[in-house]
Formats: structure tokens, sequence, C-alpha cells
């Protein structure tokens, strides 16, 4: 597949990205990047690009470690070792104690 490349400023900073992925899901990405910028001036916390970018890059890899921890935390029936009855039964056992 061929390199595209699509031209973006962030920061002041003219870049040249190139890809082989579709261009609007590269959009999307750089979207996302720029928001994150604009919430962290809007907190005021520096003016300082490097900052911004590199602030902004850290915001974006806790949601990314958060989002990762969640989905391990996540209850998957075909890879559970657990006997899916036992656990039924239980739950049937307390919502009848809570019923009564």
């Amino acid at each position: 597949m061929e390199n595209k490349q699509l031209k973006v400023n962030i920061l002041g900073i003219d870049l040249i990205l190139k890809y082989k992925e579709n261009p609007e899901y590269l959009q999307e990405i750089v979207n996302y990047f720029k928001n994150k910028i604009d919430e962290i001036r809007e907190n005021r916390i520096t003016n300082d690009p490097l900052k911004i970018s590199i602030m902004a890059g850290l915001d974006i890899t806790a949601e990314i470690i958060k989002n990762q921890n969640k989905s391990e935390n996540t209850f998957d029936v075909e890879q559970s070792p657990i006997d899916l009855s036992l656990i039924t039964q239980r739950m049937i056992k307390k919502i009848d104690k809570g019923l009564t």
C-alpha cells in the first residue's frame, strides 16, 4: 500500500504525517490530540508548547491504560475457568435472601 501524506499544524508547528490508513481515521486522531491540547490550554496550566504536548500525551496514555484495565476486569465467559452454574446459584441465593 502506498504511503500518503497529511499536513497538520499542532501548536504552531507544521507536520507532515505519512500514513497508510484511511485519511479520515488519521484526521480523527489529530483532532483528538488537538482537543486534548485545548483542554490543557483551557486549564491554563502552561503556555509552553512542549509541556502542553507532553501533558496531552500523558493524558491520552492514562486513558488508554485505564481502558485496558477496565477490559481486563471484564468477565469473559469463553475464557473463564470459573463454574458459571456455581456463580448463578450463589446469586440466586443472595437474591432470595434479599426478597425474604
